[in-house]
């Protein structure tokens, strides 16, 4: 019997497919044994018609499900006859309804083309000549790529071009599932680990050198489909409505991120703007009609990079349209509750796609917008580790202003600092404490860092002493330590390493500094480069005032602000007479009680820079 029906038997379905579970083989093979006789008399018909045949015993056994890999290199075959046996998807002809046993393969599949290219016909009916010559010539360059496929799945053997091409044809313009069995979006084996970059309103030239830098993938031309895609021919369907590709771009987009390897970050570049009524805006493209929905339906665990280039787009306006869309589409909110990312870049249009200007921060995640530090806190750790692997190599400035990520998230920063090119890093408002404040300490000598600003933590003495020795081996031109409890202990320290250190701007403002921490401070002026002291809103009285008075003429000071301190008439006085030696220009000494010292500095301004 088995000799007689050479297709299940060549085709491993349904004796041999090693797809089918134990229990289902058992269950057919006793179904055989019982019902020898009625096989042995149809064995005939069904070796004269083996394809049928074939697809009969399938369905009735109900082993037809949705996503199952072919027969013998005929899954193209296989699967148009399945949606009339399977789907009951019969046409009104009576002829049709004959037994299988009766009707050729031949008919069957005839039928089933007509029926598939009479739907496309329908669909770009009433397009442009243009937009028609472009399908025409679609199809055309999709059949010269097929027939130079050389298959490496295992179960696929001696396809029919023409029946393969009628199917992925058809599949990609009505919105079927992927007939290419992943051919079509198949990356280059050197494209291995790298992450999918979807873009959007980027020149050729721009967007191949922005993949270079991102260290990522695309779909056209990266792949097959985005080689015939860029044909001259076609042009990316581009003289087509919306109406008629919407399908198109619906089942290509679902089949590259859905495709990509699991976990791999996303990186989207866009270059629109959110203008509404300009030409071609951010919610005209592809991405906000398409490619979002598939982001929100599977997004990626690793995260998503999102790098703004417009001037009409930047992330402040344009992250809480994207989250408000991602929200707005009904899908399950919990698949967003892992993500251990949402980032967004600004980027210089003059500088794109260059490494030179960009900044990062990170957003809140989708459905997470009532628990917004509960999550920061969660993920600070995985979210600043994964946000550095993927974006160190790109961005030179990166902003985290008010996302908490604490001594966790300090840490992972600092474990990623010294192989990044990040320069200038905003910390503001991060609930960082002494250790997160060390770890980072720890990473400045061995880092790029330039600017660092730890305003409004939680560093006191013990993590500013530890920054304060960092300094003489660090590149820091930009230091803001301000409210952060600093006394006049790490006030002393910070002295001691300003003459071997680069900073140029310092800022203590909110802190505890006193008399003894001002002197201190002072005493190191001359042999700084500080041009900028922020010491506003600390507890230096007339002692360090004075201090500070006596070192101006010798100091390279341009800026010093002591707004709300302890300085009376005396420290006041001291001030007004260095005026005119030094090289101050802005002096700020509000909320001080310095009384009849006014007109001392009044009579000090015309001969001072101020």
């Amino acid at each position: 019997v088995l000799k007689q029906r050479p297709v299940c038997n060549s085709a491993h379905i349904p004796y041999f497919d090693p797809y089918f579970s134990r229990s289902t083989m058992a269950f057919f093979w006793v179904w055989t044994s019982l019902l020898l006789s009625s096989h042995l008399s149809a064995a005939s018909r069904v070796h004269e018609n083996p394809i049928a045949g074939d697809i009969s015993c399938r369905c009735k056994h109900r082993a037809c499900k949705e996503g199952e890999e072919g027969v013998d290199g005929v899954r193209a075959q296989y699967n148009r006859a399945k949606q009339i046996c399977c789907k009951r998807r019969e046409p009104s002809s009576g002829w049709f309804r004959r037994p299988w046993e009766e009707k050729s393969f031949q008919e069957v599949d005839d039928l089933c083309i007509d029926w598939q290219m009479k739907e496309v016909h329908q669909l770009v009916a009433g397009e442009t000549q243009a937009c028609q010559s472009q399908i025409r010539s679609f199809k055309d360059v999709l059949t010269q790529w097929a027939a130079n496929v050389t298959w490496s799945h295992h179960h696929i053997k001696g396809v029919d071009t023409r029946h393969w091409v009628d199917d992925m044809f058809y599949g990609l313009l009505r919105g079927g599932r992927d007939e290419s069995h992943g051919e079509l979006y198949r990356f280059n084996k050197d494209d291995e680990g790298k992450s999918l970059m979807l873009w959007s309103g980027l020149t050729p030239e721009s967007r191949d050198k922005m993949s270079k830098d991102l260290y990522s993938v695309l779909l056209h031309p990266g792949t097959p489909l985005g080689g015939i895609l860029e044909h001259p021919r076609i042009h990316v369907l581009g003289d087509c409505r919306w109406a008629t590709t919407k399908q198109f771009w619906t089942v290509t987009s679902r089949a590259v991120v859905r495709g990509r390897p699991h976990g791999h970050a996303i990186r989207i570049v866009l270059n629109k703007t959110i203008n509404s009524s300009a030409n071609w805006s951010l919610f005209d493209t592809i991405f906000w009609k398409v490619e979002l929905q598939v982001l929100a339906e599977a997004p990626p665990t690793d995260g998503v990079q999102i790098i703004t280039i417009h001037p009409e787009g930047r992330c402040a306006k344009v992250m809480p349209l994207v989250v408000r869309r991602i929200e707005e589409f009904e899908i399950v909110p919990q698949v967003w509750q892992h993500i251990k990312f949402l980032a967004c870049a600004d980027v210089d249009a003059q500088d794109e796609p260059s490494r030179q200007v960009p900044q990062g921060s990170l957003y809140t995640l989708p459905f997470h917008s009532s628990k917004v530090g509960t999550l920061a806190e969660d993920l600070g750790e995985s979210a600043v580790k994964v946000f550095m692997a993927a974006a160190s190599s790109f961005f030179t400035k990166l902003d985290f202003f008010g996302k908490k990520i604490g001594d966790r998230g300090a840490k992972a920063l600092a474990a990623v600092l010294p192989n990044s090119e990040i320069t200038e890093i905003d910390l503001r408002f991060n609930a960082i404490r002494a250790e997160g404040a060390k770890a980072l300490a720890g990473a400045l000598p061995s880092s790029q860092l330039t600017h660092l600003d730890l305003y409004s933590n939680s560093i006191g003495d013990e993590g500013g002493k530890a920054i304060a020795a960092a300094l003489p081996s660090s590149h820091l031109t930009h230091l803001h330590l301000d409210y952060n409890s600093i006394g006049d202990e790490a006030g002393k320290a910070i002295a001691a390493a300003l003459p071997s250190s680069h900073l140029t701007h310092l800022g203590l403002q909110h802190n505890w500094i006193g008399d003894e921490g001002g002197k201190a401070i002072a005493a190191a002026l001359p042999s700084s480069h500080l041009t900028q002291l922020h010491l506003d809103s600390n507890s230096i009285g007339n002692e360090g005032s004075k201090a500070i008075a006596a070192a101006l003429p010798s100091s390279q000071l341009t800026h010093l602000d002591l707004y709300r301190n302890s300085i009376g008439v005396a420290g006041g006085k001291a001030i007004a007479a260095a005026l005119p030696s030094s090289h101050l220009t802005q002096l700020n000494l509000g909320s001080n009680s310095i009384g009849v010292a006014v007109q001392a500095i009044a009579a000090a301004l015309p001969s001072s820079h101020l």
